[in-house]
């Protein structure tokens, strides 16, 4: 699975992000609905 961190940064919709982040995330993790299964098809995605 891709950060999505990263993928914000390379499709340019992350601006001016500090140039130590793309290689420096150790954890990412998905939480909310989604992360306990009770999301549906309009459901956002939240990460921490």
């Amino acid at each position: 699975m891709v950060s999505a961190v990263n993928k914000l940064i390379n499709e340019k919709l992350l601006k001016n992000p500090p140039k130590w982040m793309k290689d420096n995330i150790c954890l990412e993790v998905i939480t909310g609905s989604f992360a306990y299964g009770v999301s549906s098809d309009t459901s956002d995605m939240d990460y921490n």
